[in-house]
């Protein structure tokens, strides 16, 4: 009798378990799925990122517009025009913005040109997020900008490399490594925006 209770054992312990074939198959799928997932995650942080920068930029030129209108005080004087200084011209460019006090000849030639100007933040874009194109109202491309608030009343200019204006509206096209796009606009008015994509 015990031999037959050895074998009867002995086969319900060969069907509680799994086969080499079932975990092989099972681990298969599981790495599957983690693999798609993965992989949606990727964009979803290229996602967030892009989205990230979008409301960095538009803070960016907030803060250009409250230090204009609370009169900021750089190197013991106060500067005509508080700004930020946007480019896509190079790789490095594209990749951030600069905020800037604008000095030049004591009245300010609404561009930043260093020195005379003061650099008083460099930012930097997310993940590689990068500045795609800049366009005026006309939709005609900017390689080089300056977004510019007189002081006290900050007073919005828009001005090309060279200080002369280009319109009364800018949209910064920013784009992540995946090629999903964000835009922000501003306005001599002094409406800064983020422009929500459907």
């Amino acid at each position: 009798m015990p031999n037959l209770k050895s074998k009867k054992s002995h086969k319900e312990s060969r069907r509680a378990g799994f086969t080499v074939i079932e975990a092989v198959v099972m681990s298969a799928i599981v790495a599957f799925l983690a693999g798609t997932v993965l992989v949606k995650f990727g964009g979803l942080n290229d996602s967030i990122a892009l989205n990230r920068s979008a409301q960095e930029l538009a803070l960016a030129l907030r803060q250009a517009q409250s230090y204009a209108l609370g009169v900021l005080v750089t190197g013991g004087a106060i500067p005509p025009q508080t700004g930020v200084k946007l480019s896509y011209a190079t790789s490095d460019d594209a990749r951030g913005y600069l905020i800037f006090s604008d000095f030049n000849g004591g009245t300010g030639n609404f561009f930043y040109d260093s020195p005379p100007d003061v650099a008083l933040e460099n930012g930097r874009f997310e993940r590689n997020v990068r500045i795609n194109s800049i366009r005026d109202i006309f939709g005609v491309e900017k390689p080089k900008v300056n977004v510019l608030f007189t002081s006290p009343e900050a007073n919005v200019s828009l001005t090309d490399e060279s200080g002369s204006s280009i319109g009364d509206l800018l949209t910064i096209e920013l784009i992540s490594p995946s090629g999903h796009i964000k835009r922000v606009f501003v306005r001599t008015s002094g409406q800064i925006g983020i422009i929500r994509q459907p």
